[in-house]
This record gives structure tokens, sequence and C-alpha cells, in this order.
């Protein structure tokens, strides 16, 4: 058999396995690999400073000047929209395979924001409680706070609703399928700047977390989102 129809042959049927995952090439892969360790960079060195020197001012400023204005609040209502559109996306996934539908590049960027959302929720469980940090505000069953008696600081594997501030999973969870977003579609990159710090935005001025709360939750969706993508690339 001629070599070439050969070649035809194994992409005919690494087609028909799924196997046509598009690669990126060396150098763009390097490009993406790059931008998204600056990235990470950036908002943990932000993290660190915002700790440091823009936490406690902030929560009194927030308590102080701000009053908890009600547009903030709704502004962090937009952070409940990821869960529920991740989970009708795998029922509609789950539907689609039964009636063994082709799964085209639409649905694995659907796929892969779900998934995103998923692995920040996780994450932010997990990173609650290894931090265990008190909240800037009083709010629940008289937990500690900086604002009531300036408790202030992380109290590693402490556990527990009350020491649940760091990171902002609200931020987290909105920041991880717009990552996807952001990756996927790129005409769509400025929403998925917006809606995170929108959800930041009204966390800060609501003085519900600390500054670097929300700067550690667009790390945690950064890489979530990331690591979506990189579970769920793009087909040719």
């Amino acid at each position: 058999m001629p070599a070439g129809a050969l070649r035809n042959i194994e992409r005919a049927g690494s087609a028909a396995r799924g196997d046509d995952i598009i690669r990126m090439p060396r150098t763009d892969r390097a490009r993406a690999g790059l931008r998204l360790a600056i990235a990470t960079l950036v908002l943990a060195a932000a993290t660190v400073l915002a700790f440091a020197f823009a936490d406690r001012p902030f929560a009194d400023f927030s308590h102080a000047v701000l009053h908890r204005p009600a547009a903030g609040v709704w502004l962090t209502y937009l952070a409940q929209l990821p869960d529920p559109l991740a989970l009708a996306t795998w029922l509609a996934a789950a539907i689609w395979a039964i009636a063994r539908r082709p799964f085209g590049n639409a649905w694995r960027a659907l796929l892969a924001a779900a998934l995103a959302a998923l692995l920040a929720t996780v994450a932010v469980v997990l990173l609650k409680f290894l931090a265990g940090r008190p909240w800037p505000e009083t709010w629940y069953h008289g937990n500690p706070s900086w604002i009531r008696n300036h408790v202030f600081g992380f109290f590693p594997l402490h556990g527990g609703t009350a020491y649940g501030s760091f990171p902002s999973g609200h931020t987290a969870r909105m920041a991880a399928p717009c990552t996807v977003l952001g990756m996927r579609a790129p005409a769509w990159r400025w929403l998925a700047f917006l809606l995170p710090l929108l959800v930041a935005a009204g966390l800060l001025a609501a003085d519900f977390h600390f500054v670097s709360d929300c700067l550690a939750g667009l790390l945690v969706g950064l890489l979530s989102g990331a690591a979506a993508l990189r579970l769920l690339p793009p087909r040719r």
C-alpha cells in the first residue's frame, strides 16, 4: 500500500477515535505559559502587598464611609450564576451524550467553563480551611473580625464559617469560567475581565472581604480556568 494512502487511513482512524485535538505550536504554547506565569506572579505579589498595606485601611474605609451600599451587595449576586449554569451544562451534556451527538468545540468550551467553576469551588473550600482567616466584619454568630475587635491574620486549619474569608469564593467562582470565556472567545474578553472585577468591587464596597481575599480569588479562578482548558482543549 502506498505510504500516502496509509497516512490518510491513520488520520481517518485518529479522527474517528477523537484524537484530533488541536496541538498549539510550541512557540504559542510557550507564550501562553509565559502569560499565565506572569499573571500568576502578579496576582500573588499583589495579594501579599494587599495583606500588608491595603486590607485594614480599606476595610476601615468601607465600614466608615461606604456603609455597605445596596449596589455593592447586588453586584455580589452575580457570583451566584456560575454554579447553576455549570450544573445545567453538565445535565445538557449528559442528554447530548445519551443521544450520541458529537461534542464540537462550542460544547468543549462550555464544559471547560463548567469544569473551571467546579475546580474553583473545590480549591476555595480547601484553601479556606488551610488559611483560617477571620472576616473584615462581624456577621455570623458574633464571629471575630477586624472591625469588631481587630482580629486580623491567619489561623491555619481552624475551620468553620467564621474563619472563611480567604480566598473569596465569589470572586474565584466568577473568575474561573470567565478565564475560559476570555481564552476561547476573544471577542468577549472584555466581559471576561469585567464580571470578576464587578463581583470583587461589590464585595469590597460591602466590606464582605478584604482586598487580598479578592485578589487571591482572582488567582484561584485564573488557575482553575487554565487547568480546565488544559483538560478540555479544542479540537480541529
